[in-house]
């Protein structure tokens, strides 16, 4: 497997997700595969099988493991099969509890809980808690129901934690979330999806925007809580790939409304009245007093206060507009489906969204210079 590192960065222990096909009768128990790097050194190895040839051997496996890369180089790990299978590692810590799902990654202690919301705490800081919520059309916040939390897979070096429900009242839509932790790291990587089990109507036979089976959403969003230490807090943005982690004021908003392509108002856009109800080409900064716009964002923000640090990255951010960041001296948000866009968002009958981003709840241990570069892309592909 060969690892590449692109733009500058020095990778230090970086958790690596990769699906790997294997040859029919190579090896049929997982926990034989071996990882070593170019100096032959064993590599921690989280394995999983996903699918198995008809003889029963291993056909496809998912696998977690740790990696450091130069800045601007490529190395290469190696697998490998055993004669005896590897030494069991202790799994990352994860304790179901009354009030949900604890673990304890070494960086961070998370809970998540029964009501769907997550507290984080690390070493030297003020517990963060971190909400999801929902608005309709008219801005009426739906309320989340019928939540269950549960363990997901588990190994020594990553753990899942599944969160299953529904925002309720009219709009009756199915809410899952998985969370994912890193043994070593401060990070939670959530993939959250929101479903329409309704189901559509299509009158006429035509497959059109607006059926009577839609949900329409005002605001999705993920916010952090920030904890009040007596210290103000500041905020470092970097808008795009490879610009600068940046001083901006409070409040701030980045958010993208188009595409930023020269086809961004494209008849491919319109909503169930037929009109493309983007504004403006691109995204736009409020920070502070001032505003500025640019084409396309993939941005990192960061907040610090002196003793705690907490950041947001979500790596398709202009490919899925419309998105947005908002930071005030209170909370952090990331908005799935913002309440800034000029129209509603509708989710037809039967059709769901997937959203994925991170927030680290403390420093950057993986991008050794975080503090200048965006690496966005380091604290999503840590997962």
């Amino acid at each position: 497997l060969s690892l590449s590192e692109v733009i500058g960065c020095a990778r230090v222990g970086e958790s690596v997700t990769l699906g790997a096909p294997l040859p029919r009768g190579w090896c049929s128990d997982v926990s034989r595969l071996t990882l070593q790097n170019d100096q032959e050194d064993l590599l921690p190895l989280q394995a999983r099988v996903l699918d198995r040839w008809s003889d029963g051997s291993l056909r496809w496996v998912l696998l977690t493991f740790s990696a450091s890369v130069s800045p601007s180089s490529a190395a290469t790990v190696w697998l490998g099969v055993a004669d005896l299978r590897r030494p069991a590692a202790p799994l990352l810590g994860l304790i179901p509890t009354e009030n949900g799902v604890a673990v304890d990654t070494g960086e961070g202690r998370f809970v998540v809980g029964t009501d769907g919301g997550l507290t984080a705490e690390t070493a030297g800081g003020i517990p963060f808690r971190g909400t999801i919520a929902l608005t309709d059309a008219k801005g009426a916040t739906i309320p989340l129901e019928g939540l269950s939390v549960e363990p997901g897979n588990h190994g020594p070096l990553t753990a899942e934690v599944l969160v299953n429900g529904r925002f309720g009242g009219a709009l009756q839509l199915a809410f899952t979330a998985r969370l994912e932790f890193v043994r070593g790291s401060a990070a939670v990587r959530m993939q959250a999806t929101l479903r329409n089990t309704s189901r559509a109507e299509h009158p006429g036979g035509f497959w059109d925007l607006g059926d009577p089976g839609s949900r329409v959403i005002k605001d999705w969003s993920f916010t952090v809580h920030l904890p009040q230490s007596g210290s103000p807090w500041r905020a470092r943005m970097s808008a795009e790939t490879g610009q600068p982690l940046q001083h901006v004021d409070l409040p701030l908003e980045i958010y993208q409304e188009s595409s930023g392509g020269e086809h961004w108002q494209s008849r491919n856009h319109v909503n169930r009245d037929g009109v493309v109800p983007m504004g403006f080409r691109g995204y736009r900064v409020r920070s502070g007093g001032n505003e500025s716009h640019a084409l396309r964002a993939t941005p990192v923000l960061t907040l610090l206060d002196g003793r705690s640090q907490v950041s947001v990255a979500h790596r398709r951010f202009w490919q899925r507009f419309p998105k947005a960041f908002e930071a005030t001296p209170e909370c952090l948000s990331v908005r799935l489906l913002p309440g800034q866009f000029p129209d509603v968002h509708e989710l037809q009958g039967g059709e769901q969204l997937t959203e994925e981003f991170v927030v680290c709840f403390g420093p950057d241990t993986v991008d050794r210079k975080s503090t200048r570069l965006n690496s966005s892309h380091v604290a999503l592909s840590r997962m």
